[in-house]
C-alpha cells in the first residue's frame, strides 16, 4: 500500500466513541481492537437478525507542509471472508496547512460512525482509501462473548 509522495503519514484506528471540540479538535475515546458479541438477542429481536457492533473509525492524515489539494477519501471494511463493503460515499476532503502556518504539516482528521452487522466471528480489516487507492487498513477482530460467571 504505497502512499502518495504529499502524505508523510496516516494513522488509522478503531474506536468506541469520538468527540469534536469546539475547535474542530478530534478526539478518540477508548481504542479497540476487540469486540465482544453478545450471544443472546436482545428481547423483540428476530432470530435472523444479525447481532450489531457499533464503534467510530477514525483517519488522520498529515501532508507536507504547504501541500494543498483536493481529494476523495472514503473508509471501507474487509469482512472475515474476504467481502469489501463501503461504509458510505466517498468524500471530497480539502489538503491544506492552517492559513499563517504554512511550514508546518497539513492535513484532515475525520470520523466516521460504524455499524458492523456481525455475519462472523474473526478478524476484519478497516480499510481507507484516498482517490480510489488504499493507503491504510486496520485489523479489529469480532469474539463471542466469554460465559459470565454466576454468583452464588
Amino acid at each position: 500500500m504505497p502512499i502518495p509522495s504529499f502524505i508523510i503519514s496516516v494513522n488509522l484506528f478503531v474506536c468506541e466513541r469520538t468527540l469534536v471540540e469546539a475547535d474542530g479538535v478530534l478526539s478518540a475515546i477508548r481504542l479497540i481492537d476487540i469486540f465482544f458479541v453478545p450471544g443472546e438477542r436482545p428481547i423483540g429481536v428476530p432470530e435472523e437478525a444479525m447481532p450489531l457492533v457499533q464503534a467510530y473509525g477514525c483517519a488522520l492524515l498529515k501532508t507536507k507542509p504547504g501541500y494543498v489539494g483536493e481529494h476523495s477519501l472514503q473508509m471501507k471494511i474487509l469482512n472475515t471472508i474476504g467481502e469489501m463493503t463501503s461504509t458510505g460515499d466517498p468524500a471530497t476532503v480539502k489538503l491544506f496547512s492552517k492559513l499563517g502556518m504554512e511550514e508546518v504539516p497539513g492535513g484532515v482528521s475525520i470520523a466516521i460512525q460504524l455499524n458492523i452487522g456481525v455475519k462472523r466471528f474473526g478478524t476484519c480489516y478497516l480499510c481507507l482509501f484516498l482517490d480510489g487507492e488504499e493507503i491504510a487498513r486496520s485489523p479489529f477482530t469480532l469474539l463471542p462473548q466469554p460465559p459470565t460467571a454466576k454468583s452464588d
